[in-house]
């Protein structure tokens, strides 16, 4: 299932009102990206989420990445929880027609 997407939905949103209650940055950053067979990756990904393709295949993201600086708005950062190493495993997604990203680790 191929999903057409809109310029509008791929508009920027809008920031949420209030303060951040956490601040962190993250730091050298690799996208790495392959095409996966849908009917592979759809029991990994919930229900309600439709999974975003192109060309008929969907595609899984492997990003690694040091946070450092994390800490609650507004408080000191805690020495050794700090800074971490994170590896994410992703793909793209739709919900009720609006893009995201599908979080799988």
């Amino acid at each position: 299932m191929e999903t057409n997407i809109s310029l509008d939905q791929l508009a920027m949103r809008g920031r949420p009102q209030g303060e951040p209650l956490v601040q962190q940055n993250w730091e050298d950053l690799l996208f790495l990206h392959w095409p996966v067979n849908p009917a592979i990756l759809r029991p990994f990904v919930p229900e309600p989420l439709e999974l975003d393709t192109f060309q008929d295949e969907a595609w899984i993201g492997i990003t690694p990445f040091r946070v450092t600086g994390l800490r609650l708005s507004g408080l000191p950062a805690v020495p050794g929880l700090n800074s971490f190493e994170e590896l994410n495993v992703r793909t793209c997604v739709h919900h009720k027609g609006i893009p995201g990203i599908g979080f799988l680790s």
